[in-house]
């Protein structure tokens, strides 16, 4: 038996039933099932990802699925990080999986639901300090973070006028490319300033820290030979 088991929105008391059945939580799915029944709880099951470790009996198992859950996870995720760094910062607070946290900001259609036009959503992750349930899901805590990214993406295009021809997710390519460029803040204006320039001039962009995206494994120092791997 997982330690984590997941019930979707909406669940019925039939269908807990049978996941704990199949998932070795509980042998008897009629039993269950008539507890939930009787407890008049059928329709307070709450969605989310349970932690059923150490739970031995029938009516620790029912109050699990059928508490509101009240503690709150503290998590900051740092500026600067990419996704591997965020998905290893939840794992540590949250104990989310991590394979599938990445696969989901790969995932075409996942992404899409999102109204993200992208092959990934690297960038479109906002940093910040969040309060997460602990019961929240992967998919849950992406989409908390990229309606807060939407959020701040918005404010920030309504009160600074710009003359940019570029689309929101260009933007964030751009972005991405002048972060891994800088070594310090104070650096960017002028970074960004020189790409700019090419872009308005039709050039290349012509950007070393792409290359960190076809480099396996986390960011590192690039060297002469890096530049010479040949990658669309």
């Amino acid at each position: 038996m997982d330690d984590f088991i997941i019930i979707p929105k909406g669940a019925s008391a039939s269908s807990v039933a049978i996941l704990l059945e199949q998932e070795e939580c509980f042998e008897d799915v009629g039993i269950l099932k008539l507890a939930l029944i009787i407890t008049m709880n059928t329709r307070q099951i709450r969605p989310g990802r349970y932690d059923f470790k150490g739970i031995s009996t029938m009516g620790h198992l029912i109050e699990n699925i059928t508490s509101q859950p009240g503690d709150l996870k503290r998590v900051t995720l740092v500026e600067g990080w990419g996704v591997e760094q965020f998905a290893n910062e939840l794992h540590d607070k949250l104990k989310i999986d991590v394979s599938k946290f990445k696969s989901l900001t790969r995932d075409k259609n996942f992404i899409s639901s999102l109204g993200i036009n992208s092959v990934s959503l690297e960038g479109f992750l906002f940093p910040e300090t969040y309060f997460f349930l602990k019961y929240h899901t992967e998919k849950e805590i992406l989409k908390i973070l990229v309606n807060q990214f939407s959020h701040n993406y918005k404010e920030l295009v309504n009160t600074h006028d710009s003359n940019s021809q570029l689309k929101m997710e260009e933007i964030v390519i751009l972005a991405s490319i002048i972060q891994g460029e800088a070594m310090y803040v104070d650096e960017m204006p002028m970074i960004a300033s020189v790409y700019h320039n090419r872009l308005t001039k039709g050039m290349l962009l012509q950007a070393d820290p792409t290359i960190q995206y076809v480099i396996p494994g986390k960011p590192r120092r690039l060297f002469n030979k890096d530049l010479e791997i040949d990658s669309p």
